[in-house]
């Protein structure tokens, strides 16, 4: 099929999972139809609209790297760029379209800055800037990120010393190569934000070794569930684990909360 069919199925079916996703999503208003836990997550993250000091350091890093014309070879280790799968990329174009935008970065820092995980895990590092936003939530959790890409790892790293990130820590290696590595012991409350290879199969693996690792009280965000007809398969497998007990799907990204305490809810939510 050529490639300008194959972006039209895909924007098309992209445009049909976000009507599907309109008609099913309860109002966040609507705080009745939730139960407390949702609720509270409602109140005190998704409608917080204070705004933070940390949202202008992470944005001033990503304005740095949108005026940033130079080349770098990038090796994509998952399933792509829908905006370029170039092997050479400007940091600008990477800033631009394979980094997270800053609804969700915020959400990413509110997330962290209010259940204040002792530990975060972030699968997909890019250029960092979903780092920023995670490290700056909470700076006394330990923040381990994975990025396969020597050339985007260095580009990263820079910027972290640059913005004075102290509690990050990056890997420069494959996600399978370095989970294996990670230890769990003794066992935290972690986040896990995992950003890399929009695949099923991968997103299933990689979601499932957490899901296998990490105790009660701890959060798996993905992001972008609804990248493909893949990812939003691998989303509803994900939702019908006993062990997830409140899923939250935003559409762009579903967060899984392993919270035992509660009875199993799957919630869709507009954002």
């Amino acid at each position: 099929m050529p490639v300008f069919m194959q972006k039209w199925f895909t924007l098309s079916e992209q445009i049909i999972a976000h009507a599907r996703y309109c008609i099913h999503a309860g109002h966040r208003k609507d705080r009745c139809v939730y139960s407390s836990f949702v609720n509270d997550f409602i109140t005190s993250v998704l409608t917080d609209n204070r705004e933070y000091a940390a949202y202008n350091l992470a944005e001033n890093n990503r304005k740095e790297l949108l005026k940033n014309k130079t080349p770098i070879d990038v090796t994509d280790m998952g399933a792509g760029s829908r905006a370029d799968n170039s092997d050479k990329r400007s940091v600008a174009a990477i800033a631009k379209h394979a980094s997270v935008k800053p609804k969700f970065g915020r959400l990413l820092f509110r997330i962290t800055r209010y259940y204040k995980p002792d530990r975060v895990i972030e699968l997909g590092t890019s250029l960092g800037i979903s780092t920023h936003y995670l490290a700056l939530g909470n700076p006394n959790a330990r923040l381990i990120t994975i990025e396969a890409d020597p050339n985007l790892a260095t580009m990263a790293v820079a910027c972290f010393r640059k913005h004075n990130l102290m509690n990050v820590e990056l890997i420069n290696d494959t996600f399978d190569n370095t989970l294996p590595t990670l230890m769990f012991e003794p066992p935290v409350r972690t986040l896990v934000f995992i950003d890399g290879n929009h695949d099923k199969s991968a997103t299933l693996k990689y979601a499932g070794f957490f899901f296998s690792k990490i105790p009660d009280g701890s959060i798996v965000i993905i992001d972008d569930i609804n990248w493909s007809k893949g990812m939003r398969q691998a989303w509803k497998e994900i939702r019908e684990i006993k062990k997830n007990t409140v899923t939250l799907d935003l559409f762009c990204m579903g967060i899984v909360f392993q919270q035992t305490r509660f009875f199993k809810e799957n919630y869709t939510i507009r954002f």
